[in-house]
């Protein structure tokens, strides 16, 4: 089954929920772009100040899909996914924060490695 991702807004905060707890939130083709579309979402709302991505049930994430990944026939259907992946984190190319308190791209949090490196100060150094 495919891990759904489920959003709400609460006040300025807005939850963006990994739903696959079955399967450890796996992320798949469908589901990282899912994301990615649930994240532009939420950042083209001007109310939303914050947001916060979490897993349903015991853990966040367990990756990749590897049910997907071992129905792949070539080396290159691995390549399309692994570009997808990176292509879905990219939601606001080339975003550094430029608000403070606002939403960062989830690529922008990635690439940071959670150092703080963006004007802004967010991501937090972890």
């Amino acid at each position: 089954m495919t891990t759904r991702i489920a959003t709400r807004v609460v006040d300025a905060v807005a939850w963006v929920e990994l739903d696959g707890a079955d399967r450890l939130n796996v992320i798949g083709t469908q589901t990282y772009t899912d994301l990615a579309d649930a994240i532009r979402t939420l950042e083209s709302q001007g109310s939303v100040r914050a947001v916060v991505i979490h897993g349903a049930g015991r853990a966040f994430c367990a990756g990749a899909d590897i049910e997907e990944i071992r129905a792949f026939g070539s080396r290159d259907d691995f390549a399309d996914f692994i570009h997808g992946f990176t292509d879905a984190l990219d939601v606001r190319p080339g975003s550094v924060c430029p608000r403070p308190n606002s939403a960062c791209s989830l690529a922008e949090v990635v690439r940071s490695g959670c150092r703080g490196s963006s004007p802004s100060g967010w991501p937090p150094r972890c």
